[in-house]
């Protein structure tokens, strides 16, 4: 694995990691990367990227885990973001629909505070630049 944290020496109990012999593709979807998140050497979240597919991934999801059970939406630099999620008792799926890409995130609900902390983040910076 290689880290893919912005300095990898610097002293946190997170930690993100890729590796890159991976297969890049979800079915017959091609990803752009998939990246883990450890936190204290635990796995704690898998998450993919890719650009378009989206409904054909949201309907895999939805046929898999049935409907949805919330929807965020969020405005940042003028464009929207959807966060779609699937909650079960022990993981917690989030899918992004941003206006290049999407993400899809597969974490531990130890972790769940995490998109918490990112949506607070977001909202703080949009009442900063007056949306």
């Amino acid at each position: 694995m290689v880290s893919t944290d912005a300095d990898p020496n610097e002293k946190s109990d997170y930690k993100n990691y890729e590796r890159r012999s991976d297969d890049k593709t979800l079915g017959d979807i091609p990803l752009d990367y998939i990246s883990y998140k450890f936190y204290k050497n635990y796995l704690i979240q898998i998450s993919l990227q890719s650009k378009g597919h989206f409904k054909e991934l949201f309907e895999t999801i939805t046929q898999a885990y049935g409907e949805h059970s919330e929807i965020k939406k969020n405005i940042y630099n003028n464009f929207e973001y959807i966060n779609y999620y699937w909650k079960g008792s022990n993981v917690t799926i989030r899918l992004l629909k941003g206006p290049e890409y999407m993400n899809l995130e597969f974490s531990t609900n130890t972790d769940t505070d995490y998109f918490d902390k990112i949506d607070n983040q977001i909202k703080m910076q949009e009442r900063l630049n007056g949306l």
